[in-house]
């Protein structure tokens, strides 16, 4: 087998790498305002939450009935953003937790968060916080909701209709979530569903499955004021959290290893 030459090799690897970096190299950063509002809780027993908190919770578990279950919709504006997206991250911050004094305004081990995407143009996706309620959103399910029961095809008891809301992360916590804690949500479905966009405007759905029915953990909202809120924001290209290595520049990695060892090996 004929091999190249350590420095070619060397040189391949590093355009390689550069190429990677150059689809991250323009930094976007947008918190969710949007005309009527950026965010909202929209609680089971139909009333809307509005407050400067997004308490998302599950206390009916997978019956899905109890009035205190809340989900959130979040929304954003799209047309601040100067280039095309290639990396994406959705953030959001936490006030509330044991070191704060709030113990009962957490998350425990193992609950997992999901966010869902609404279709590009579908409806629902320029949602109006004073008209929009649980009963009238087409993508939430169980009592006081358009889909009761729950589609025998959807198997997530979170209050989301996984047939029609696009499921593009989850986050499932560690361990108990304290004040300050942020939550990253990032996938390529995530940056497949910003780049698909043709109207300008991303609107996502939170919800939560937990252990502890009875504690109730907030995020900052686009309002909030506690401590030092970072309202739910949308990171792109290189403000979002650095991904994993791609599949070409873990190859031309390898491809150098391999170079470098059979250069010593031609020597001894």
């Amino acid at each position: 087998m004929n091999l190249l030459p350590p420095q070619r090799s060397a040189a391949i690897v590093a355009t390689l790498c550069l190429a990677t970096l150059a689809q991250t190299a323009s930094a976007e950063m947008l918190p969710n305002t949007f005309g009527n509002g950026g965010d909202v809780v929209l609680r089971r027993n139909n009333t809307v939450e509005n407050d400067g908190f997004l308490r998302i919770k599950t206390q009916s578990g997978d019956i899905e009935t109890h009035g205190n279950d809340r989900i959130g919709l979040l929304k954003f504006d799209l047309s601040g953003l100067s280039e095309p997206v290639t990396n994406a991250a959705v953030r959001l911050e936490l006030p509330r937790g044991q070191s704060s004094g709030h113990s009962g305004n957490t998350y425990d081990a193992g609950d997992t968060l999901y966010l869902y995407g609404i279709p590009d143009a579908a409806a629902d996706e320029d949602f109006d916080e004073a008209t929009i309620t649980f009963a009238s959103s087409p993508y939430l399910t169980g009592s006081g909701s358009v889909t009761d029961p729950r589609p025998l095809t959807d198997t997530t008891p979170n209050g989301v209709n996984d047939d029609i809301a696009v499921l593009l992360d989850t986050y499932t916590f560690a361990a108990t979530s304290d004040a300050g804690d942020l939550v990253d949500f990032q996938s390529s479905a995530l940056t497949a569903f910003l780049q698909a966009d043709t109207n300008n405007i991303a609107t996502f759905i939170l919800s939560v499955s937990q252990t502890d029915p009875f504690k109730t953990a907030v995020f900052v909202s686009d309002t909030g004021a506690e401590g030092t809120p970072l309202p739910p924001t949308l990171l792109t290209n290189a403000n979002a959290p650095v991904p994993e290595p791609t599949a070409a520049v873990l190859f031309a990695m390898s491809l150098l290893g391999a170079q470098i060892v059979g250069g010593r090996q031609q020597r001894c």
